[in-house]
């Protein structure tokens, strides 16, 4: 389906990094990527098919399917419902329902009264639904928590080109187009790609029950797993974003068993304020360590002064991650090699920072996604 949509979006003007960017995030593989990429290639010269020739006669269906009458699929047991300008009491909101439905097939686990967020009157607000400059404070990017992942990639990413490579590797195209980034937020989970590039960038989190709205730290939301600071009836209203200030440096690096691959075995998540050589300040956080997103407190301390010329004191800061974490062993990754991973992933933000060569450290160069996304 990914290669479909490329095949139909492409206009013939396709390539191979085109296509493999296409494929990025996807979870599986039945066989290698050339063999793929070489069919992609053979057929992506311009769309021609029934598909095609429809479009028209599809889109007047698809209008015709909206008789303006709010969703109501069950009963008063177990229902699923689209509530424009009512509330449903004790309905648990969704967005896309990803992750509800990975936790369905997989973990047996059934919500029987859900109710989607895209009438309700309470998420019709523009705030919920933009991806801007907060115009209230204009060091701050606001994502309202129904803006769609593929809506919020070209303002994330303007805030540093890390971020953009994250993002081309989160899900596949359909998930972000589908996703929200209230919904990769609430969801909590440990290994979720926002949490833990927002808390390094110092954001907020908004959340409202009624005409009440509660700001707080977004590193404070999270509190243990499956568990978030979120009272009864509340819900993630909106992200606050901060804009980099000056002589900070940002890095961003997700781990996976494949590098196109959307599930995240480590990832972590830099920004240090250099001042005369030295690290005057540092915010770092980790997906994939622990049971949440969470700080790495301990090697902050340790980065906290540190020279970029003194590459011997270097080590003492990865190995404070040992002090910060104990990861557990999964299908993703073994804890011993999460907690190696991490360590290194602090050297090599160093290094970059201090001027070693891209091209030593990177796949893509951060000048080469800067200037793509752009």
């Amino acid at each position: 389906m990914s290669l479909f949509a490329h095949y139909h979006e492409c206009n013939g003007a396709s390539s191979r990094d085109k296509i493999n960017d296409a494929l990025a995030g996807n979870l599986c593989r039945c066989t290698g990527y050339r063999p793929i990429v070489d069919a992609a290639l053979e057929v992506c010269h311009g769309a021609d098919d029934q598909f095609a020739r429809n479009a028209a006669a599809r889109r007047r269906a698809i209008a015709a399917l909206d008789d303006k009458v709010d969703l109501f699929v069950g009963d008063e047991r177990a229902f699923f419902c689209g509530a424009g300008e009512r509330t449903i009491t004790g309905a648990t909101l969704r967005a896309a329902s990803g992750r509800y439905h990975y936790r369905r097939r997989h973990r047996r686990r059934i919500v029987d009264h859900q109710e989607t967020v895209a009438d309700r009157k309470d998420y019709s607000c523009r705030p919920c639904r933009r991806a801007c400059r907060n115009r209230e404070d204009r060091r701050w990017f606001a994502f309202g928590a129904i803006v769609s992942l593929t809506r919020a990639a070209p303002v994330l990413g303007s805030i540093d080109p890390d971020i953009t490579e994250v993002l081309r590797r989160f899900g596949s195209i359909q998930v972000r187009a589908a996703g929200t980034v209230g919904g990769n937020i609430a969801n909590g989970s440990p290994i979720g790609d926002l949490a833990p590039m927002l808390i390094a960038l110092g954001a907020d989190v908004e959340l409202r029950h009624g005409e009440k709205i509660r700001r707080l730290p977004l590193e404070n939301f999270f509190l243990d797993y499956g568990k978030q600071d979120r009272g009864r009836g509340e819900f993630v209203r909106r992200l606050l974003v901060p804009k980099l200030p000056p002589a900070t440096h940002f890095r961003a690096y997700k781990i996976t068993k494949r590098f196109d691959e959307d599930i995240s075995a480590v990832l972590a998540v830099l920004r240090l304020t250099v001042d005369g050589g030295r690290i005057a300040d540092a915010r770092v956080a980790f997906g994939g360590m622990a049971g949440i997103p969470k700080r790495a407190k301990t090697v902050e301390d340790n980065l906290r002064g540190l020279s970029l010329t003194d590459a011997s004191r270097w080590r003492a800061a990865a190995d404070a991650v040992a002090k910060d974490f104990t990861p557990l062993s999964d299908l993703r990754a073994s804890a011993a090699y999460r907690s190696r991973v991490a360590g290194n992933l602090i050297i090599k933000a160093v290094a970059e920072i201090a001027g070693v060569n891209p091209a030593v450290t990177r796949l893509n160069d951060r000048r080469m996604v800067a200037d793509a996304a752009e």
